[in-house]
């Protein structure tokens, strides 16, 4: 059995919320880095499909033109 003085325990306890801290900034940092890489995909993918929509049309015009 271990017999810790107050400041041991306090000292411990300053270290683990100084580890939670540590760790809820890493959380924080990488929801961070996947919001911009969400809003990153989200407007490729707004881009590509106007890509396609304009592709598309423009296959429906020619087909319109051959007939």
């Amino acid at each position: 059995m271990y017999i810790y003085s107050e400041t041991q325990l306090m000292q411990g306890i300053l270290a683990q919320l100084a580890r939670g801290n540590m760790l809820m900034e890493e959380v924080l940092r990488r929801q961070e880095q996947l919001e911009q890489r969400m809003q990153a995909l989200e407007e490729n993918t707004e881009e590509q499909l106007r890509r396609q929509a304009v592709e598309i049309r423009s296959r429906i015009d020619d087909m319109l033109l051959r007939v």
